[in-house]
């Protein structure tokens, strides 16, 4: 595993890569104030022992890139409120520029073709980015538990979501914070082992409540263009997830009459519960 530093749209973006430096590269996005350390190592070296030269990275505003420090005109819930009343919801940065992000790290390391695997926030900028790449620049597109301006907004966000998520920001204890961010969104009990490694994590790699707010006001307000990017994407959901409505992903499926295949007991964090699931599903559309 190789890991580095690449300047980026203005940012500074901290990366990993791993698997052969001459196979397909395939680029996992992560999701809201997630960080690459978040993909489960299991995962990525199923996908790089497959022969693809597996990338992982810090979004802005996340891990060891860039921290954006920008005044914030209002809160989340300010956000959503406008987003479901049809204002604009102005932010430090959006979801362009989270692309334009990940096109200019992937151009930092010489590639010109990728396969994209982006989870929740994640899916948006891969399905952004696929939708204004040129012809053949995105071989392949994976959209894990993610949402769009073609679902309602009590869908992107489930109602019984956000004062749970308002109490986990509101939260000063750094273990019990993450333990509880675990609870919600994972359908599995979490491991000791595993809280202690998240707890690790935020201490080394901190990100702040504000994070989750700027990129919830990037995110919140995104819509594709009508365009279908590629013929065909692969698009996973959980059936339990208590986040984002798994017809999110049923309504871009629709849409697009792409491939759907739904998780029966994951949380939103389907990469933590289930990655073997995620592995064998990839193979599968991959390799009919």
């Amino acid at each position: 595993m190789a890991t580095g530093t690449v300047r980026s749209n203005g940012v500074e973006l901290f990366y990993e890569t791993r698997g052969p430096e001459d196979g397909e590269p395939l680029v996992f996005i992560m999701g809201l104030s997630a960080q690459l350390v978040f993909w489960p190592e299991g995962l990525l070296d199923a996908m790089a022992n497959r022969g693809y030269r597996v990338i992982a990275f810090d979004n802005r505003d996340a891990g060891k890139s860039t921290a954006i420090r920008e005044p914030l005109k209002y809160g989340p819930m300010m956000a959503m409120l406008r987003y479901m009343v049809g204002l604009k919801v102005h932010a430090p940065y959006t979801l362009d520029d989270l692309v334009a992000d990940t096109m200019g790290l992937l151009d930092a390391l010489g590639i010109e073709r990728a396969h994209l695997v982006g989870a929740s926030m994640g899916g948006m900028v891969a399905l952004d980015w696929a939708q204004n790449a040129p012809a053949g620049q995105i071989q392949a597109l994976v959209l894990i538990n993610t949402s769009c301006g073609f679902s309602p907004p009590w869908h992107r966000m489930r109602p019984g979501a956000w004062p749970r998520i308002m109490r986990l920001l509101a939260r000063r204890e750094l273990f019990e914070r993450e333990a509880d961010i675990l609870r919600l969104t994972c359908n599995t009990e979490p491991e000791l082992a595993t809280m202690k490694r998240w707890y690790s994590i935020q201490r080394q790699r901190r990100v702040s409540p504000r994070t989750a707010w700027q990129q919830l006001q990037a995110a919140v307000g995104y819509r594709p263009r009508a365009k279908r990017p590629l013929p065909d994407g692969l698009l996973l959901a959980s059936q339990r997830d208590r986040i984002v409505h798994w017809r999110c992903s049923e309504a871009l499926e629709q849409r697009w009459h792409w491939t759907m295949k739904l998780h029966p007991w994951a949380g939103h964090d389907l990469p933590l519960d289930d990655p073997e699931w995620i592995v064998a599903q990839i193979r599968q559309w991959r390799n009919p």
